[in-house]
């Protein structure tokens, strides 16, 4: 009876020892992930991401009742408190007529208006997507909340987000000066910001300067940061810092910058054009004489009725899966390409995320679709497995992907399961079928998009295939017929 009564006790005490911790830490885990009811621009949310601290010089800052969050994987944070509290050199102001909220510290800062993706760094115009965002929280008047990244490093700090104890780490460094540096160019031109893109038709007009040729010019672009590159051999500083010109363009530019390459012995004139509120940019046709450079500004949807938009996944240092000597990239660009051609035969008007062996970020080929007034994304890869058996070709989609287009007939869903079907009746692959998961590119689209993973080149007879013009026409013809089937509905 002892004996049954001592094991009773000794159970009971191990019970508690072992399953109580574990039923507190699940306890403790649940009430981390509790939401909690934020308005974040006028929108009630329930938020249940990460609630953050921060650190500044090793000290940690009281932040309770002004948490950091994170939205898209980007720690926002309240700039204005932390700066009353650790950062007593730098500036924070806000102009409530304006929206305008300045940061600054020494010959540093930054320049955020709460209606637009524009942002100045040292003066500087550039687009971002991180936009200041107005939260409030139980009732407090709110605050705004700005990417603590982008805010701390163009000031010269250090900025490290410790995603084990969930805290913005930042420390001072020397390099406020160099920052400032990076920055710097001389300011040429300064327009009001204009949110409003519809039928743009403006031309731009340049004098050149005295003794240039139009072999010694060029232009080229960035589309993915809206700028426009207007490349002059020699040194012309002085020139177009006292230029005046015929037509300012307030409704299709924001900003252009002069700044001389020594190294090249070149003058680059940098523009950076409007964008609406939802980032849809302008495209441009030039024309270069030697007395003037024209720049012809509109956007992608009034001058094209249909655009697709085309990704190569990965590229650069990110080759993707790579097997039996081939690099996934390449394949990917392959089928591209020729999926391209034949989309423009047809008369669509077709945007690449890349067109070489460069490296685009996931989020920067998910904005573009948007951007460019498209009417859908097709991400296309080559897929691998640890089990060299594994063969067979699926398409992926968003279920956070709510867009449709083509009046509605077109949504993510619909272009996986017209694809998948396509797919494997003619490249007569293992049906992997539709998928649903939440890749960059298909997720935060903001037009209908899919991921086709056309076959598996960890296996070595779909390797050996999909590297034959044979696949590869078949795929690519295949992809661009499920893609005009959409435009015949």
């Amino acid at each position: 009876m002892k004996n049954k009564l001592f094991r009773a006790i000794i159970s009971a005490l191990c019970f508690v020892v072992i399953f109580l911790p574990v039923s507190m830490a699940k306890a403790a885990t649940t009430d981390s992930l509790k939401p909690i009811t934020l308005i974040i621009d006028g929108v009630e949310t329930a938020y249940e991401g990460i609630v953050g601290e921060f650190s500044f010089n090793g000290e940690k800052i009281n932040i309770k009742k002004t948490p950091t969050y994170l939205f898209n994987d980007t720690a926002f944070i309240n700039v204005k408190k932390i700066i009353k509290k650790a950062i007593p050199d730098a500036k924070y102001s806000y102009n409530k007529n304006t929206g305008r909220i300045k940061i600054s510290r020494g010959d540093c800062s930054i320049v955020f208006y709460t209606d637009t993706m524009v942002v100045y760094l040292n003066g500087k115009a550039t687009y971002s997507r991180l936009m200041p965002k107005f939260i409030e929280q139980n009732g407090d008047s709110g605050n705004f909340y700005l990417p603590g990244r982008l805010v701390f490093e163009t000031l010269g700090y250090s900025y490290v987000w410790d995603s084990e104890k969930n805290v913005s780490v930042v420390t001072e460094t020397n390099a406020t000066g160099k920052i400032y540096e990076l920055y710097r160019s001389e300011i040429v031109l300064e327009n009001d910001i204009n949110d409003r893109l519809e039928d743009i038709y403006e031309v731009f007009s340049l004098d050149l300067p005295k003794g240039v040729t139009k072999e010694d010019v060029s232009i080229s672009d960035d589309i993915y940061k809206n700028e426009i590159y207007i490349t002059v051999k020699g040194d012309h500083r002085k020139y177009f810092k006292n230029i005046t010109f015929d037509d300012e363009c307030k409704n299709c530019i924001v900003q252009i910058r002069s700044e001389y390459r020594l190294e090249d012995d070149i003058t680059v004139l940098t523009i950076l054009t409007q964008t609406d509120k939802k980032g849809i940019c302008l495209l441009h046709t030039d024309e270069i004489s030697d007395k003037k450079v024209f720049i012809t500004f509109e956007r992608a949807g009034d001058i094209y009725d249909k655009i697709v938009i085309l990704d190569a996944g990965h590229g650069a240092n990110d080759p993707g899966t790579q097997n039996f000597g081939i690099n996934e990239k390449d394949c990917n660009l392959i089928i591209i390409k020729m999926v391209g051609k034949i989309l423009e035969d047809a008369g669509i008007k077709v945007f690449y995320t890349r067109t070489d062996d460069t490296l685009i970020s996931l989020r920067d080929r998910a904005y573009l679709g948007e951007r460019l007034d498209a009417d859908m994304f097709v991400s296309v890869h080559h897929n691998a497995n640890n089990s060299r058996e594994t063969n067979g070709t699926s398409v992926y989609y968003s279920l956070f992907n709510y867009c449709s287009s083509l009046d509605n007939t077109v949504t993510s869903r619909i272009m996986a399961e017209t694809m998948q079907a396509d797919l494997i009746n003619n490249l007569k692959t293992n049906d992997m079928e539709v998928l649903t998961t939440d890749f960059t590119v298909t997720k935060y689209n903001t037009v209908p998009a899919v991921l086709v993973e056309l076959s598996f080149l960890s296996n070595p007879d779909e390797c050996a295939l999909s590297i034959t013009d044979d696949f590869r026409i078949t795929a690519s013809r295949t992809l661009a017929n499920s893609i005009l089937k959409f435009y015949e509905k």
